[in-house]
């Protein structure tokens, strides 16, 4: 695993902490600057990470509520709120991007949930494979769905 992915962990570990314990997440930062709980320190580029979320959680948090249909920032699972939060900020407001991974196939694939494709996403998923089998997602969904039978006619009355 590489430098960044290894920060981007660590930074998503910190994020995901803040949040189930319900602490400030700089005053987390701060703690683990301090008093390191691994045997490494963060490094600095997790900082970063944590310290640009932070600064802009309010436009990031914006974001992710407006695009995200049907679904409230609060009512996402913890994981994924960290992880849309850190990912937003590396894509939309860091300046350590590269412009190459800024063109349009990086955005699609960086922020899907900003391109409104969580929509899609069920369609996506009944298409068959390329073996002409139903794609996972819709098997596991038509086994636990109970098949639709018509409803049963009305009693006769006498």
């Amino acid at each position: 695993m590489g430098a960044r992915s290894k920060s981007r962990k660590r930074a998503l570990d910190l994020l995901f902490e803040a949040d189930q314990r319900g602490v400030n997440v700089q005053a987390l930062l701060l703690e683990r600057m301090a008093r390191p709980v691994t045997q490494t320190p963060l490094p600095e580029y997790a900082v970063t990470l944590v310290e640009g979320v932070v600064r802009m959680w309010a436009e990031i948090n914006d974001l992710l509520t407006t695009y995200s249909q049907g679904w409230s920032v609060d009512r996402m699972p913890a994981v994924d709120r960290a992880i849309l939060r850190l990912g937003t900020w590396e894509v939309v407001y860091s300046d350590e991007v590269p412009d190459s991974c800024r063109d349009q196939r990086g955005r699609r694939a960086g922020q899907g949930i900003v391109d409104r494709r969580l929509p899609d996403l069920h369609q996506r998923s009944a298409r068959p494979t390329r073996r002409g089998q139903a794609h996972p997602l819709t098997q596991r969904a038509q086994r636990i769905s109970p098949p639709r039978s018509p409803p049963a006619p009305p009693p006769e009355l006498d």
